[in-house]
């Protein structure tokens, strides 16, 4: 009898915060038209539709609905799934029925968790970092009534000070791009360079943080790209066959892969259906068994290590950017979008006037708190369980909702500034970067109140440099 291969599917859903931060809601976004904003766009394209995928005869009639869910590995951000629990309840109820219903299947859940607004964690001031994380992991454990076994770190960024993070949190797993790996062991304390070669997909590795460790699956690439750029999601048919081409290379029987959740019906238009396609195929010919990278990892636990590329300046490396963690602070070359002759220069600048306000925010917060009797790292764990609704600020604050209260909704504006969108793009007169500046500014305004220490000139004396080309 032949034995099934190991597949992992895996989306990445994931959209910033996107509030005003002086009215809490989400402004016209005249660019999602004929939608309000672009979350609920992207919701009915894809977050919505993988919920409710149509399996259609060759007649066009619908002949079945398949929740995706249930059948891909899946992360989604903290900051979406609040907005889909608040716009969309419904669709939370079947993200969160895929991941029981998969625990039942596999023994171990699709989800995965994430940091808490996307924020590029090896560029983060350590105590962010882990707030980052903290936060994320409590999002998970309330969403999913469980604690996560593997963590996505956004743009995949990571470096040996975030391996430490996860590990300390608990975290088991993670998923890297193959670019990411610099050497692997092929035998005990034999290291192979790997050059300009991807990092094998067939198994997972141990990766050392300074002094923990943690598993790492690196995705397949070819389909990786294939799904995201190729449009092998116009075919069902064309999905699996690429699916099947990829999985016979794999010399264990494993075999992943791993893109942005929005290619499944936003970016590639009815993406969602061929997936649907593609998960009644896989069960009709009973070739496939999709799985997840937790159940992958119990069958297969990891022997061999594997050494990841330090970045620039060893500052860790990405899925999105060549340079490494370059992209989310300097012009390194790469951009989405805009003119030839544009440069993003404006990075620098942009990401030195993040971290004065940042440095200076969670110090009139530390002051704050040890004022008012709190443990600022203390306050920061549970001010996460108030984020993910799981306990009331009321509680947290001892009451105290008009002094350290404000202080922790200056230092959630004051993390938002730092969603990786904000350096992604082309130029610094995006949607993305301005909202960033918003959420800047918000925390600046709620400190300079509370402490009457000027926080905004600084501010701007470094953001002055960051011209809009």
């Amino acid at each position: 009898m032949q034995t099934k291969k190991r597949i992992v599917l895996h989306g990445h859903f994931y959209q910033p915060p996107r509030e005003n931060p002086l009215t809490q809601l989400i402004d016209i976004q005249e660019t999602a038209a004929p939608f309000e904003n672009w979350n609920e766009r992207i919701h009915s394209q894809c977050y919505g539709a993988n919920a409710y995928s149509r399996y259609l005869s060759d007649g066009s009639r619908v002949e079945s609905l398949t929740n995706n869910y249930e059948y891909i590995s899946f992360n989604f951000g903290p900051t979406l799934i609040r907005w889909i629990k608040q716009k969309h309840p419904h669709t939370l109820e079947k993200i969160i029925e895929a991941d029981k219903n998969s625990l039942k299947r596999l023994g171990h859940g699709n989800a995965m968790a994430q940091g808490f607004n996307h924020t590029i964690l090896p560029l983060d001031l350590p105590q962010t970092a882990e707030t980052q994380i903290m936060w994320g992991i409590e999002d998970f454990y309330a969403t999913y009534g469980r604690a996560p076994e593997g963590f996505w770190c956004p743009e995949t960024a990571i470096n040996k000070t975030t391996i430490d993070f996860l590990a300390k949190a608990g975290i088991k797993f993670t998923v890297l791009s193959p670019w990411q790996a610099e050497a692997i062991e092929t035998a005990p304390g034999v290291l192979k360079q790997l050059g300009s070669s991807p990092a094998p997909f067939s198994r997972a590795y141990i990766i050392n943080g300074n002094t923990e460790s943690i598993a790492a699956f690196f995705y397949e690439p070819e389909m990786a790209s294939a799904i995201s750029f190729g449009h092998i999601l116009q075919s069902a048919d064309v999905l699996y066959s690429g699916v099947r081409t990829a999985a016979g290379k794999s010399s264990t029987g494993f075999f992943s892969t791993a893109t942005d959740g929005e290619i499944y019906g936003h970016h590639e238009p009815y993406g969602d259906m061929a997936l649907a396609a593609f998960i009644k195929k896989s069960e009709d010919r009973g070739e496939f068994e999709l799985t997840n990278y937790a159940a992958e990892l119990e069958l297969n636990p990891p022997e061999r290590h594997a050494i990841l590329r330090g970045g620039e300046e060893h500052r860790g490396t990405s899925w999105s950017c060549c340079h490494g963690v370059s992209r989310w602070y300097k012009d390194c070359g790469c951009h989405t979008g805009g003119s030839d002759t544009w440069n993003q220069e404006w990075r620098t600048p942009l990401r030195d006037a993040m971290n004065e306000m940042a440095m200076r925010v969670d110090r009139a917060f530390a002051d704050e708190a040890s004022k008012a009797g709190f443990d600022s790292t203390e306050l920061l764990r549970d001010y996460g369980k108030v984020l993910s609704g799981r306990e009331g600020l009321e509680n947290i604050t001892r009451g105290n909702k008009n002094g350290i209260a404000e202080m922790l909704f200056a230092v959630l504006n004051r993390n938002y500034a730092f969603a990786s969108c904000a350096w992604f793009f082309n130029d610094i007169s995006g949607i993305e970067p301005q909202q960033g500046i918003s959420y800047a500014l918000k925390a600046i305004e709620i400190t300079e109140k509370r402490t009457g220490e000027r926080i905004l000139p600084a501010f701007l004396s470094k953001l002055e440099h960051a011209r809009s080309n």
